[in-house]
């Protein structure tokens, strides 16, 4: 192998390998698990990274090709490496002996290789997967969204990965859950998938951080339990983990009339059918304006503190409500509140509990200045909806404040 590559083509994709190779855990993983196979072939430089959950290929064009071959080495080495290297300016890999040669002006630097190991290509895009669709950029945003709650496969969290679910006729719905916050995203399809599978937390910073501009294919092979994303520059092959999620969310949340903008309080038969539909109530504030009042009630909260009370009980001559926040210190009985104003259909007052962190987590990721929150009563889970953006919901577990 002799290859020139400009440190800023390589730098960005092989920070994307280094989101799967590592060796935070070396005692119980295989070595090449920490390593980049590194591959020429004329002027394109494939990068590929595996472990146990992941598979991910990045490709980028040479600066120029003298040689084309492959090298195994340690992933986050390369990348410090790179990191120093003054962009601009090529920086030539080659092999000597068992090292890899890394120069630039008269910076030299060598990287033992790995001997006796490989990381296998992945397979061709051709292949005839069990269902593939186009993954547009509002889906891309809307895993990235959903991802940002779930939590790693070492946690207490009933709930295991990002769920992609076909069941619905021509519909796909990716959900991530966590105990006191949930996102739920609905798209339209052109066919019906008839499945739902769950991928490994571990895929989701990467997944994060590729480009979302490029066209990009979503495809499930069912029979070895992987979801498979491919666009021009970069593949990725994740392991599915466990379906944990409940089997029948959409009703137990009231998602059946989620393009309706309406999510229902719902009463299910034992079979799971939604027997009885309760409308909740609106709340519509500057999304801004409430982030602010919120962080001013939870300012004197303790570490075990968690709730801030929202109190909504008067009216203004100009029909808005008075909506009053309540933080309390259970320790040290230090208390803090905060008014501001809302749009409201509630007919009766209403004091509600919720997560102050998981609330403000959920409204960062909206962009409108307004959002709503859909109540119903102190124990009923909030649903809070971005004003423009039908796609994706957010749900709040309710908390109990004293």
């Amino acid at each position: 192998m002799k290859v020139n590559v400009l440190p800023e083509v390589i730098r960005p994709q092989l920070s994307r390998c280094a989101k799967i190779a590592s060796f935070d855990s070396k005692g119980n993983l295989k070595p090449v698990y920490g390593y980049v196979s590194i591959t020429t072939t004329g002027n394109m430089v494939n990068l590929r990274v595996q472990d146990a959950h992941v598979h991910f290929e990045a490709n980028l064009l040479a600066d120029s090709t003298e040689q084309d071959g492959t090298a195994l080495v340690e992933c986050d080495k390369f990348l410090s490496i790179l990191k120093t290297r003054l962009d601009g300016h090529p920086v030539q890999l080659s092999i000597e002996n068992e090292f890899l040669l890394l120069k630039q002006g008269e910076f030299r630097a060598k990287l033992p290789q790995l001997k006796g190991e490989s990381i296998p290509p992945l397979p061709p895009q051709e292949k005839p997967y069990d269902f593939v669709i186009d993954f547009e950029p509002k889906m891309w945003s809307a895993t990235n969204r959903c991802g940002v709650v779930v939590e790693d496969e070492k946690s207490d969290s009933p709930f295991k990965g990002l769920l992609f679910d076909f069941q619905e006729e021509k519909t796909i719905r990716i959900a991530g859950f966590s105990q006191a916050l949930l996102h739920v995203a609905r798209f339209d399809l052109p066919e019906t998938g008839g499945f739902r599978v769950s991928v490994a937390q571990r895929v989701l910073p990467l997944f994060d951080s590729l480009s979302g501009n490029l066209p990009m294919k979503l495809a499930f092979d069912r029979h070895n339990m992987r979801v498979v994303c491919t666009s021009s520059e970069n593949s990725v092959s994740v392991r599915c983990v466990e379906d944990t999620y409940p089997k029948g969310y959409v009703e137990l949340l009231g998602l059946h009339k989620m393009q309706q903008g309406v999510f229902p309080i719902t009463k299910l038969t034992k079979e799971g059918k939604i027997a009885e539909e309760i409308p909740r109530k609106q709340l519509k504030f500057r999304r801004e304006e409430f982030m602010q009042a919120l962080g001013s009630a939870a300012c004197i909260l303790g570490r075990e503190d968690n709730a801030v009370e929202v109190i909504i009980k008067n009216k203004t001559a100009t029909g808005q409500y008075v909506v009053e926040m309540v933080g309390l210190n259970r320790f040290t009985k230090a208390k803090a509140t905060e008014k501001i104003l809302a749009e409201s259909n509630l007919d009766s007052t209403l004091s509600i509990g919720i997560h102050h962190q998981k609330v403000r987590e959920a409204l960062r990721l909206m962009q409108s200045d307004f959002f709503t929150a859909h109540v119903g009563g102190p124990a009923d889970v909030i649903v809070l909806t971005e004003e423009g953006n039908i796609d994706l919901v957010s749900f709040s577990v309710p908390l109990r404040v004293n």
